[in-house]
């Protein structure tokens, strides 16, 4: 795996896709991740403070973010009307 992270994006289905697709994602993997970190023996109660948490959550986002691109056939659609 060469390619850089904007190759991998502008191969995706997410290139042409809404750009509320890309914020739905990355809501989407917070909202896993971040009860992960929070209830992880290891980083609980008061050996990490919150913000902390959730900056190494976003590190693991865009770690994640190549292989989530490439397994995604298609983008979350979202119906708002």
């Amino acid at each position: 795996m060469d390619e850089g992270y904007l190759q991998i994006f502008l191969d995706s289905a997410y290139a042409s896709a809404n750009p509320q697709a890309f914020i739905a994602l990355f809501f989407l993997v917070m909202m896993r991740l971040l009860p992960i970190m929070s209830l992880t023996p290891y980083l609980g109660a008061k050996v990490l403070p919150r913000p902390m948490k959730v900056a190494i959550a976003i590190i693991f986002f865009f770690t994640l973010l190549p292989h989530i691109l490439i397994t995604a056939k298609h983008p979350p659609e979202m119906n708002l009307t």
